[in-house]
């Protein structure tokens, strides 16, 4: 049988001066040509369809990359440069009092409104973005933020998957841009560490939890993740702990380039005494809903420990750890747990909370009940708090209220799913993480 191509070639040919010749053209497209009279090709089929494909995939890819960027500038234009970016300019200072052996943990009046709180190393790695002019300095900041959680949910999810919680989150990046947070890069680095576990990379996974943790403290609860993916193998999860501590300590003596060793000891006594002022905040989390809510008297550090061992609760189902799909669902709930007992979260902490919340609704089948329930909290958390709620309504309901209540459920849901399984009548299935984005090492293969 002749080929198609072949076939097509013929019949398109034509007489020239008694003869047969062949179209005048020199680009074909399945046999015919551009400038064939005969041809009756609709130009749209120009276009195979799986090169539409292929389009419409890129064309999402960077339709969505655009829009991050886009709207990441627009929002650092608006309250970074024609606004003054409060906790963008704690972080310049801090860098620059870290070299000039001011104390960084009390009040600068000169310098910004409120005071630094993250730790010395975050100071110390701060300080490309503290060295350059001011305006681009915000900006390079706040895409580094927004970018960095965009490329973390592509690498994590399959594509279509990644652009739906891509699109999820975005809401709660601009706001975290905002107010020059670094929140969206805490949750960026967190699911990078679980990547790299995946992957038997010890040292970036241990290197990406030390860096959120000098940001924030909580993401140390993400060494958790090595539990599920190296537990069966005790010898390499001892490995992976040492290098984490290894790289932990690495981190934290970094300001040590710049400072002397007595004045670094300085800043971090200085850091501890902060933090124990503040030892006995709520904030707008699960703690702050048991105390005001339900009149739950016990500490934010009794509530915090009885949320620790809920997220760990699960891990006892040894049989899941092999389960790729478990191992994603336990880092979703890992994220939504860094928000609900953070006893110093924030609104524009939620943004590493919703990050969890759209990789579960992304990776587990879909049904009424969780599209509803996402549906809830992306209205409470990312759009109530916007302008287009009205200002009534807005009053009317306190951050605690907007924020705390649908994720702690949806976290409930979460655990729920995590120590029996999806829902009844479910199989344990969905899109799960990409595993074809992320080969595993032939190590890794020989021990799943």
């Amino acid at each position: 049988m002749a080929a198609r191509g072949d076939t097509s070639n013929r019949s398109t040919r034509r007489r020239v001066g008694g003869r047969s010749a062949e179209p005048a053209i020199g680009f074909r497209h399945n046999g015919a040509s551009l400038r064939d009279p005969v041809s009756k090709m609709n130009t749209a089929s120009l276009v195979s369809r799986p090169n539409r494909r292929a389009i419409a995939q890129l064309a999402q890819v960077y339709g969505t990359l655009t829009l991050y960027v886009v709207a990441t500038l627009a929002v650092t234009i608006q309250r970074g440069i024609l606004a003054y970016p409060n906790d963008y300019a704690i972080f310049r200072w801090s860098s620059r009092n870290l070299v000039a052996g001011r104390d960084m943990y009390v009040l600068h009046p000169g310098q910004a409104h409120d005071l630094f709180k993250y730790s010395p190393s975050f100071a110390f790695l701060f300080a490309p973005f503290a060295v350059v002019p001011f305006p681009v300095g915000v900006i390079l900041w706040n895409l580094t933020n927004a970018l960095a959680l965009y490329f973390a949910m592509e690498k994590l999810l399959p594509r279509p998957a990644a652009r739906l919680a891509q699109l999820l989150v975005l809401p709660q990046v601009l706001r975290a841009a905002q107010s020059t947070q670094s929140n969206a890069l805490v949750a960026a680095l967190v699911i990078l560490a679980f990547l790299a576990l995946e992957s038997g990379a010890h040292l970036r996974a241990a290197a990406a939890i030390a860096t959120s943790a000098a940001i924030k403290v909580f993401p140390l609860a993400a060494l958790a993740l090595a539990v599920p993916r190296e537990g069966h193998r005790p010898s390499r999860l001892a490995r992976f702990i040492a290098i984490a501590v290894l790289v932990g300590a690495a981190i934290a003596a970094a300001p040590l380039v710049v400072v002397r060793s007595t004045e670094l000891a300085a800043q971090y006594r200085s850091w501890a005494a902060l933090g124990a002022r503040e030892a006995h905040s709520y904030g707008v989390s699960a703690l702050g809903l048991l105390h005001d809510w339900a009149g739950v008297g016990a500490s934010p550090a009794h509530l915090q420990l009885a949320g620790t061992l809920a997220l760990l609760l699960p891990l006892l189902r040894r049989e899941q750890w092999q389960d790729r799909s478990f191992r994603c669902r336990f880092l979703a709930s890992l994220l939504v747990y860094m928000v609900l007992f953070n006893h110093k979260a924030e609104q524009q902490s939620y943004v590493i909370a919703l990050a969890g919340i759209a990789i579960w609704y992304t990776i587990e089948p879909r049904t009424p009940l969780r599209t509803a329930m996402m549906a809830v909290v992306f209205f409470m958390t990312s759009v109530s708090s916007s302008d287009i709620v009205p200002h009534a309504f807005r009053e009317g309901l306190s951050a605690l209220h907007r924020q705390a209540w649908p994720v702690a459920l949806v976290w409930l849901l979460m655990q729920a799913q995590l120590l029996t399984g999806v829902g009844a009548g479910e199989r344990q299935h969905g899109v799960a993480c990409d595993e074809t984005r992320h080969p595993r090492s032939p190590e890794t293969e020989a021990h799943p």
